[in-house]
Order: C-alpha cells, then structure tokens, then sequence
C-alpha cells in the first residue's frame, strides 16, 4: 500500500512500542489455560466490600495471591538482563497492572504489593486505574514491575494473550468471572 499518513511516536506511545518490541524480541512466549471454580471468591468479595467500604474486584483478588506466590517464588518476581545474561530478582513485589487509557496501555505498579492485605491493594488498584485513566498518574508510578497481570475480565473476555511490558520476565492474565 502506498501513502498513508505518518505520525512520529511521541510519550507514552513511543515507549509503549519500544517496550512491546522488546519484549517480543527478548522473552520467550509460553502459555497456559486455566479455569477455576471462583464461587468462594465471590462470596468473600462481597464481605469485603461490606465490611471495608473499599471496591473489591476478583481482580485484586487475583493481584493479592500473586504477591503472595511471588514471596513463596522469589525467581518468578525477577527480570532476565540480557546485557549481562543474569536473572535479577527482587525482594519487593511491585505488581504491574495494564490498564486501557485513551492515550493506549499503560502499566501502573502496585508497590510493595507482599506487605498490602486485600483491602488496602484494591484502594491502591481502584488510585493507580483512575490516575492512568485520566491522566494524572505519575510518572514512577509507570515503571518497576518484574511482574504484569493484564485483566481481560474486564472487557468480558475469557482470557487473551497479553505482550510482556519488558524488562519483566512474568506476566499471569486474568479473563472473565461468571
């Protein structure tokens, strides 16, 4: 196809696109499919709802056991250097957490994610998700995640395959609760 109209990538969209570049280069793709009986967990998001006054989604839900799986599997809470060939691991879990803007996918991060009961980890996703939404996020909010979770649910979609936001070496999706 010939012409076309050309826009240099500016802010968040350039480094959006070296970031997905990269990480299509750089990490290898595996991926798996799981269901779950989530029942129980929708009964105790709505205790936690009534009893925090804070919203609750099955989503924090899911952030709040992959901080404590990161804990438990501190090689899994890591990136790969590909300059010096070493894998890097944290002892801080900062959760990466896509979310869809206007302006495209951002990665707000979760900070300190092992040391946040349910409660406080969803007021910090419900912040980071509106900051990104409107604009007003800062900018270290966006950087310094060994670990991404993108919410497919909340589309309604059952699951998808997510980029990996480099220099992450992990990233778990979450589809759809019925």
């Amino acid at each position: 196809v010939s012409g076309g109209t050309r826009k240099v990538l500016a802010g968040v969209d350039r480094i959006a696109a070296e970031r997905l570049t990269r990480s299509h280069h750089d990490a290898p793709t595996a991926m798996a499919w799981l269901t779950a009986d989530a029942t129980r967990l929708m009964e105790l998001r709505s205790v936690y709802a009534e009893s925090s006054g804070i919203r609750v989604t099955p989503f924090a839900y899911i952030l709040r056991l992959c901080a404590i799986a990161l804990v438990r599997y501190p090689r899994l809470n890591a990136h790969f250097d590909t300059a010096t060939n070493e894998v890097v691991t944290f002892a801080p879990v900062h959760l990466g957490v896509a979310v869809q803007t206007e302006r495209g996918l951002v990665v707000a991060v979760i900070r300190d994610a092992q040391d946040k009961p349910l409660p406080p980890l969803a007021a910090d996703l419900n912040r980071l998700a509106e900051a990104a939404r409107d604009g007003t996020i800062d900018a270290p909010e966006l950087r310094g995640s060994p670990f991404t979770s993108p919410n497919f649910g909340s589309f309604g979609d059952v699951g998808g395959t997510a980029p990996l936001h480099a220099p992450a070496a992990r990233r778990a999706g979450v589809g759809a609760f019925g």
